[in-house]
């Protein structure tokens, strides 16, 4: 049985394909990502453009394509944060139903963590301490607190790389006062979206995202094997970022040019969460939402 899994995200569009047996281990045939910046001039204006519509229409025409050539039985099509967040998100999903019989359902930040978790899980052996996961996406972070291999809390703040820099940063280096007031957010959402979860006692943060995974590239090269980096280093890049202009950062070779405006927003995010929770290390995985996203279909269909 083959299986089609779509994440819609606030950056790209990504694809994939699966193939599922009960009797063998499920196998990834097949994956594609588009740049349809769905989050472009999103936050302030609560409405996507119209070349980013365009953009994503074209991608999931792509995929009807790819879905009959690949003979894909069942697909299950997911959109996060930047459709969650747009007052016209709902009829860019008519119009890819129309277009392309695909049917887009939009998931809950506190959904999307906690299959974020599930796909970890799924697939990285972890600690039985306390372990922080974080996904710094486009327009919202997903937490998950995992020990002893199982969940123990999960849940989403609505800031995310693309939301933080049209907000609050604006600009490459950021305006005066932006990185204060993100900050301040930052801390008062943590404290009211946290819950009781606790605040101190952590193995490690495990970042699964691609801004996580960039601050990596950025210690340890892309082909190192150690895949880490200390609070101690961020805080010193994020010394290093703050006064930067975007030609600058081509001294960072690992840093892919379309992430010199969200970088610097996701350092700071990932800088007050580890204060936040006292956490001096964090690890990095491959994991992801499309993780999740396939643990949950094959547990589904059993």
């Amino acid at each position: 049985m083959r299986i089609g899994i779509i994440d819609l995200g606030t950056n790209s569009v990504r694809f994939f394909v699966f193939e599922y047996s009960k009797k063998s281990p499920i196998h990834q045939l097949h994956k594609e990502k588009h740049m349809v910046r769905l989050g472009d001039s999103l936050f302030h204006k609560k409405r996507l453009n119209w070349k980013a519509y365009r953009r994503t229409v074209q991608a999931f025409e792509h995929y009807k394509d790819l879905i009959k050539e690949f003979e894909v039985e069942h697909v299950w099509a997911v959109a996060t944060s930047a459709v969650r967040t747009a007052a016209d998100g709902h009829r860019l999903l008519d119009i890819i139903k129309k277009h392309t019989d695909i049917s887009v359902e939009i998931i809950s930040g506190q959904r999307e963590a906690e299959l974020i978790a599930q796909g970890v899980l799924a697939n990285v052996e972890l600690p039985p301490e306390s372990v922080l996961l974080v996904d710094i996406g486009g327009g919202s972070t997903e937490i998950s607190r995992i020990k002893n291999n199982k969940v123990k809390q999960s849940f989403s703040l609505e800031l995310g790389a693309a939301r933080c820099q049209q907000l609050y940063l604006q600009s490459v280096p950021p305006m005066k006062g932006g990185e204060e007031e993100l900050r301040k957010t930052v801390r008062k959402l943590l404290k009211k979206t946290s819950g009781n979860m606790d605040q101190k006692k952590y193995a490690c943060a495990l970042g699964t995202s691609g801004s996580i995974r960039a601050v990596e590239a950025i210690k340890n090269g892309l082909d190192s094997e150690e895949q880490a980096f200390s609070h101690h280093f961020l805080k010193k890049l994020l010394k290093k970022m703050r006064p930067m202009k975007r030609k600058d950062f081509a001294t960072f070779e690992t840093l892919e040019e379309r992430r010199i405006d969200l970088i610097l927003s996701a350092v700071i995010l990932l800088d007050e969460i580890l204060n936040f929770y006292s956490i001096d290390n964090v690890e990095v995985t491959q994991s992801s939402l499309k993780d999740g996203l396939i643990a949950d279909f094959c547990k589904r269909l059993g």
